[in-house]
């Protein structure tokens, strides 16, 4: 059998007793990383083989690892930290698993994302992960774009160094908009801060933010378009932004088309 284990994101406690279990009596334990892994085993006194299997061998370690489980041995995987497959390597070991008939399970366990989501106190009815984004191009404008114009919570994974890039560019997108960022996760600094898009940028513009961190943003709340409150909200931000800009963020705010907003906008600064 093959097992896919998740492991704690923070708190060594967080590993549940069937992965306990299941690493005390595996063959070999492949991982993501061996510095890693091998701190929590020791930690748990488990000794076993550790292999590592990551971004760059995967392909060919999933064919190693289903040969070995196929022999009769049985085989368990660790990414990093929290779940295998999320944002994580995994996938591959997965779909190889599949194509050659190869018996495996999912130990679940804690996951960065969802823990974020319950701590964020955003809605949670429904939600959608989008990992971690490119760091620059056309897919992530898109990908921004989407979760700018979505009407569930979004959720994505950014590094400490990049969490301000992309909080500016939500900002410009919709300053107004409520974000959350959750970092430390179960660890001693777990932190919860929340604000306005263009509110964060400008504190995170001068302030370091250190740890991983999870990004929420709120969804788009539908709004009724009162004209009275669209034009004093173009007369406010005409004062400290550009045309087209006032016009993306107007139709983002009142669900109207982007011509129709820029055409008032137009008229407005005209007047």
């Amino acid at each position: 059998m093959l097992y896919l284990c998740a492991t704690p994101i923070g708190n060594l406690e967080d590993i549940t007793l069937r992965v306990l279990r299941v690493l005390s009596e595996v063959s070999a334990i492949y991982c993501e990383d061996t510095r890693h892994s091998s701190k929590l085993l020791q930690h748990f006194e488990i000794n076993k083989p550790l292999i590592p299997c990551h971004e760059h061998n995967e392909a060919q370690r999933a064919v190693e690892i289903a040969n070995r489980v196929l022999a009769g041995e049985s085989i368990a995987y660790l990414s990093d930290a929290g779940m295998p497959c999320i944002s994580d390597p995994g996938a591959r070991i997965v779909q190889t698993a599949i194509n050659m008939q190869v018996p495996y399970t999912v130990l679940p366990g804690a996951t960065a994302f969802t823990t974020a989501l319950a701590i964020s106190g955003l809605d949670s009815s429904a939600f959608a992960f989008f990992g971690f984004l490119d760091r620059s191009g056309k897919q992530r404008k898109n990908i921004l774009q989407k979760i700018i114009d979505s009407e569930i919570t979004s959720i994505i994974y950014e590094s400490p160094n990049r969490i301000y890039a992309t909080i500016a560019d939500i900002a410009k997108f919709d300053p107004a908009r409520s974000v959350c960022i959750v970092r430390e996760i179960t660890k001693i600094y777990e932190e919860r801060i929340e604000g306005e898009a263009e509110q964060l940028k400008n504190r995170f513009e001068a302030e370091n933010i250190k740890g991983e961190c999870v990004l929420l943003i709120s969804k788009k709340e539908k709004q009724e378009a009162d004209k009275t409150q669209i034009i004093s909200r173009i007369e406010e931000l005409l004062e400290q932004h550009s045309t087209k800009k006032v016009a993306e963020i107007v139709a983002n705010e009142f669900s109207i088309n982007k011509n129709e907003a820029y055409k008032l906008t137009l008229e407005i600064k005209q007047d």
